[in-house]
C-alpha cells in the first residue's frame, strides 16, 4: 500500500487497484483514509501522500462546499422584462440533465427558444463542459443570426 503512496495514487486508486487485482484482503479508500489520519498513520507521516496533505482530517460537514454555485448577479430573477415576457424571439433556456453514473458519462442537454418553444434535445458524450458547449454551439449555428 506504501508503495501506491510513493507513486502519488490516492487512497481512491489505491483501494481501486486492490480490487480490480482481486487481491486476497480488501481495503476500502475510507480505511485508508482512517488510517493515515490515525495515530499510527500520523506518526509514519502518511498524511503527507495524500492528495490535501492535511494534519488532520476535516470533519465530515466540512469537507464539501454545499453553497449556490450560481452568483445572485446570473440569477433568473435579474434577467431583463423583454426575456421574462417572453415577447422578443431569440432567446434560449438551456437545462443539463445527468443521469447516475452507472449508465455511463452521457448526459442530455435541451434547448427551448423561449417565444416559440422550438426545442433542441442533445445527447452528450461526455460530462465534461467543453464538449457540452461544443454540441451546443453546432446545434445552434446553422440557425439564422435573429433565432441564436
Amino acid at each position: 500500500m506504501l508503495s501506491g503512496f510513493d507513486e502519488g495514487w490516492s487512497p481512491e486508486q489505491i483501494a481501486g487497484r486492490i480490487r480490480l487485482e482481486r487481491h486476497p484482503i480488501r481495503v476500502s479508500h475510507e480505511t485508508i483514509y482512517r488510517f493515515a489520519y490515525s495515530k499510527d498513520g500520523r506518526a509514519e507521516k502518511f498524511y503527507r501522500h495524500l492528495p490535501m496533505h492535511r494534519h488532520r482530517r476535516r470533519p465530515r460537514t466540512m469537507r464539501r462546499h454545499h453553497g449556490r454555485h450560481i452568483l445572485d448577479e446570473l440569477a433568473i430573477a435579474h434577467r431583463p422584462d423583454v426575456i421574462a415576457e417572453r415577447s422578443q424571439f431569440g432567446h434560449w433556456e438551456c437545462d443539463l440533465m445527468m443521469f447516475r453514473k452507472e449508465f455511463g458519462k452521457a448526459n442530455v442537454t435541451s434547448l427551448v427558444e423561449r417565444v416559440s418553444r422550438f426545442t433542441v434535445v442533445l445527447k452528450n458524450r461526455d460530462r465534461q463542459s467543453k464538449p457540452v458547449m461544443e454540441s451546443r454551439i453546432d446545434s445552434l449555428s446553422p440557425l439564422p443570426a435573429i433565432a441564436r
